[in-house]
């Protein structure tokens, strides 16, 4: 018996099947995703040619590169909690939000967080998982400091010897005007001279 077309169906009727089949949708999600677990622990890829699994979804199923990854990932979080099915087949984890939960659940919490998590969005479960495990905050004191620069030549300003001068005794890297007396006074060599230029 084929069913009927959508177009033949009043609102009621059409929104009821739609609800069906997003039900079936998830029962096929979930047993797929136990075939493909199976078929991982014995890398029946393998034989069959595929160097991973993540090539075979790609190759062999013509999965695209965000679908094979979601259905690895949901695969692998399943794995590791088997009570995850349920959750899964009835709609309050999905193939985004299942393995975002996983990374933080224990057999412990599993009840708990798949509750807070139940038929939330995958940004929702995301900040969920991030309240659970929050990022380390940066060290204090670690921070770049912006590069000491000495101003060229071509920008001093009118007055500046463009000659280079020699250091002061702190390190002033300041071009020095004609007549500046440099901090701490005048230095003689040891002649008796200045060491810096007079003005005229």
């Amino acid at each position: 018996m084929h069913a009927l077309a959508p177009s033949t169906l009043d609102s009621a009727s059409l929104a009821r099947r739609l609800r069906d089949l997003a039900g079936d949708e998830r029962q096929v999600q979930v047993d797929f995703l136990l075939h493909l677990d199976e078929f991982d622990r014995r890398q029946e890829y393998l034989p069959l040619g595929f160097g991973s699994l993540w090539d075979f979804c790609l190759r062999e199923l013509y999965l695209r590169e965000g679908a094979a990854g979601r259905r690895i990932a949901a695969m692998r979080a399943l794995r590791r909690f088997p009570r995850l099915e349920s959750p899964l087949r009835d709609g309050r984890l999905c193939l985004s939000t299942a393995p975002l939960l996983a990374q933080v659940l224990t057999e412990e919490t599993l009840d708990d967080l798949v509750a807070r998590a139940a038929f939330r969005t995958k940004a929702d479960v995301e900040h969920l998982v991030a309240s659970i495990q929050p990022r380390a905050a940066p060290r204090d004191g670690l921070r770049m400091l912006p590069e000491a620069r000495v101003p060229s030549l071509a920008q001093a300003p009118v007055g500046v010897d463009a000659a280079p001068q020699p250091l002061s005794r702190g390190g002033d890297l300041r071009p020095r005007v004609h007549g500046e007396v440099p901090a701490g006074g005048p230095r003689r060599d040891p002649n008796g001279w200045n060491c810096y230029r007079q003005g005229k």
